[in-house]
């Protein structure tokens, strides 16, 4: 595909995007944003080829441009609640789903492979209302997110309670972001708390 007839418009990447690509890739290279990978596998393309990374790179900037806020917004807010794939695709189901404001755990089934896609999404800036210099962030701004990419991959599903506790797992591994305390969702449901009383 000539990368002048993209078009950053859902129904349109949803008709070209190839899922057996972005789903290696999503898997294979951890990218920090999976609708990267969805985009880029509307076109024929190797990420180990120099030519085809700066066709990625422009994609990218595209997203980005303030022209495509509307629909980077749209994405982002899907990507945070995990609709997004099942919205790509009747393979897709979510399962399960935490929302702690400013991070988000999901689980995807997928059926064609047969396994389940542990995600995690980071929308860090949510909760801001500035930046350092005192300029006020817009929605734009506050749902852009850092980070979006599958944590694990397995052939069983975990319960609820189960993938609770695998969050809390990966919760000590160095450098993570997710920290006791943080576990109330963005309607203030706590997590953590249900969990301790037995209620999740």
């Amino acid at each position: 595909m000539d990368y002048n007839k993209f078009k950053f418009d859902f129904d349109y990447i949803k008709k070209n995007c190839n899922q057996k690509k972005f789903l290696k890739d999503i898997m294979d290279l951890k990218s920090d944003d999976m609708f990267l990978n969805v985009m880029a596998s509307c076109f024929d393309h190797d990420l180990n080829v120099i030519s085809d990374l700066v066709d990625y790179e422009i994609i990218s900037d595209d997203y980005r441009d303030k022209k495509n806020q509307e629909f980077k917004l749209t994405i982002n807010k899907c990507q945070f609640d995990g609709t997004l794939l099942p919205k790509l695709s009747d393979d897709f189901k979510l399962e399960l789903h935490f929302d702690f404001g400013i991070w988000s755990y999901y689980t995807i089934s997928s059926k064609i492979k047969k396994n389940y896609l542990y995600i995690f999404c980071d929308r860090l800036s949510f909760n801001t209302e500035r930046f350092y210099d005192g300029s006020p962030r817009t929605v734009y701004d506050k749902h852009d997110l850092c980070d979006n990419f599958v944590k694990l991959v397995l052939k069983e599903k975990l319960t609820k309670v189960q993938f609770f506790e695998q969050i809390l797992k990966w919760e000590k591994e160095p450098g993570t972001t997710f920290s006791r305390g943080s576990g109330s969702s963005t309607d203030g449901v706590d997590y953590y708390d249900l969990y301790k009383k037995g209620k999740l």
